[in-house]
């Protein structure tokens, strides 16, 4: 038997300890029919977004290849998780919990596509970009159903576009110094609070989106600035739109705003566009700035 000097088997036996790291994928794969024994690749998919992320390189893929149901799972990397074109992705949590939770790194790009996302009344949050993470992007994205929480918890810079919300406690809460941009985004049926609200000295620019049926406030700036173009706001139980709170600002421009118990509340800076009619009280204890048009 041969005798590896001392030197040379410490340099065989770093090179093992290597080889799982090195051995990522760019591209990986999960599938209702995979295993999470399996390589991840797209010819042999893992069961679970959970493991595939795991054997996925920074900057890398995960996508879903065929339509079913599958558990929620965390993003601790720069990542794209997305379902394959017309493939239905699902997760769904039966009890409380997180569907997806980012917790990318510090400098970490995150974007989640083409999933849909059931809380059946009980579960917290839909998507929570709450720990560390440089941006999340959010993408054609159904979130239902989320009770006990938020569709879309963020403290860190979010865009969200082309989504559909429906019966979460809130909608999409931004509660942090950041700033977030909202467009296409449909909100319905909020249970308790707002659809969208901008805290925590946020910046948050909204276009093309829409409030229907919320229990609490349609679109809510507090202490923070909330700039709405072309949005409508319709059946608050309270507010349709309000800037409230030490600095909180909404800004509107060509905005209707109707249906709802308080048409405009707070500080209002408008662009003398928006159509506010219909409320139970159009103007409520508001501040109305006019802005001219640039």
């Amino acid at each position: 038997m041969v005798k590896l000097p001392k030197a040379a088997l410490t340099t065989v036996l770093l090179f093992l300890a290597a080889v799982p790291l090195i051995a990522q994928n760019n591209r990986s794969a999960v599938s209702v029919t995979g295993s999470d024994m399996a390589t991840c690749t797209v010819p042999d998919p893992c069961r679970t977004f959970g493991v595939a992320i795991s054997k996925t390189n920074s900057g890398g893929e995960v996508v879903a290849l065929s339509s079913g149901g599958y558990g929620p799972f965390t993003i601790d990397r720069s990542a794209t998780v997305t379902a394959a074109p017309g493939v239905y992705a699902a997760i769904a949590l039966n009890g409380l919990g997180t569907a997806i939770t980012v917790n990318s790194g510090a400098g970490g790009r995150v974007t989640i596509r083409g999933l849909s996302l059931y809380g059946f009344g009980f579960a917290q949050v839909g998507i929570d970009v709450t720990q560390s993470g440089e941006e999340t992007h959010i993408e054609n994205c159904i979130i239902d159903r989320f009770g006990n929480g938020d569709g879309i918890l963020a403290f860190l810079n979010i865009t969200v576009s082309d989504t559909i919300i429906r019966g979460c406690r809130s909608g999409i809460w931004i509660n942090a110094p950041i700033k977030a941009s909202i467009e296409r985004v449909q909100i319905y049926d909020t249970t308790a609070l707002y659809a969208i609200l901008a805290a925590g000295g946020s910046n948050v620019t909204v276009r093309d989106s829409i409030s229907i049926r919320s229990d609490g406030n349609g679109f809510l700036a507090n202490a923070s600035i909330l700039t709405l173009e072309n949005c409508l706001s319709s059946r608050a139980a309270s507010y349709g739109i309000a800037g409230v709170g030490l600095g909180g600002v909404a800004r509107i421009s060509n905005c209707v705003v109707t249906d709802n118990t308080y048409g405009l509340v707070g500080t209002i800076e408008t662009f003398g566009n928006n159509k506010v009619r219909g409320n139970g009280t159009d103007i409520y204890s508001a501040s109305l700035i006019s802005v001219a048009q640039q």
